[in-house]
């Protein structure tokens, strides 16, 4: 119990430090990450590619691998937060008395643990990271870079905007990713039975 409370008292620090570092000039940019219609086209461009370089055969699977991951983690994310019922930080008391800058106001989903925005975003990297590695074309390496680059801003912006704390977007975006790699070894080992998989498994790597 003191190791718990020891790590929530962290994690409120840690917020309250990383949301302190917000500027006028930066509050667009992270409201800007955390608008989830906004990277609607990124997904299309995304989904385009896959089946560019991967063919429509397998670029469909690893796509509706992607999906099932999202619609996964999204719907484990709303049930640990029913279940843990952890305050935002927007709407704890707490964090509003030590001076915590929120750029959205809170909204009547009061409970943010673990965070959705984190989760989902990782689980979009991550997966089409994987699907894309199978080619083993040297530019995915660069395509990875750029995916969890983005993922990471979404997830911190979620701090910015007040949302969520630290520890939020740190288990969302472990959760997933591990998520992502659970549905790429399901297509994978499908394709490998079908006599289709790919010239290098990059999950060996």
């Amino acid at each position: 119990m003191i190791l718990y409370s020891g790590i929530v008292e962290l994690d409120r620090a840690w917020t309250l430090a990383l949301n302190g570092l917000h500027c006028p000039a930066s509050d667009a940019f992270w409201l800007f990450m955390s608008e989830v219609k906004v990277w609607y086209a990124l997904y299309v461009l995304v989904a385009a590619l896959m089946i560019w370089r991967l063919g429509w055969k397998k670029g469909l699977l690893y796509i509706l691998a992607a999906i099932l991951t999202i619609v996964c983690t999204d719907q484990l994310c709303n049930l640990v937060k029913d279940s843990v019922c952890r305050l935002r930080p927007s709407s704890d008391p707490l964090m509003n008395e030590a001076g915590l800058y929120a750029l959205q106001k809170p909204g009547r989903h009061i409970y943010g643990f673990f965070s959705g925005h984190a989760a989902n975003a990782f689980a979009f990297a991550t997966a089409t990271f994987l699907a894309l590695s199978t080619t083993g074309e040297k530019w995915v390496a660069k395509y990875g870079a750029f995916i969890y680059v983005w993922a990471f801003l979404v997830a911190l912006s979620r701090v910015f905007c007040g949302k969520h704390f630290l520890g939020d977007i740190l288990v969302g975006a472990m959760a997933g990713s591990v998520i992502a790699w659970m549905f790429f070894r399901l297509v994978t080992l499908v394709l490998t039975r079908r006599g289709e998989s790919s010239r290098e498994d990059p999950s060996a790597l």
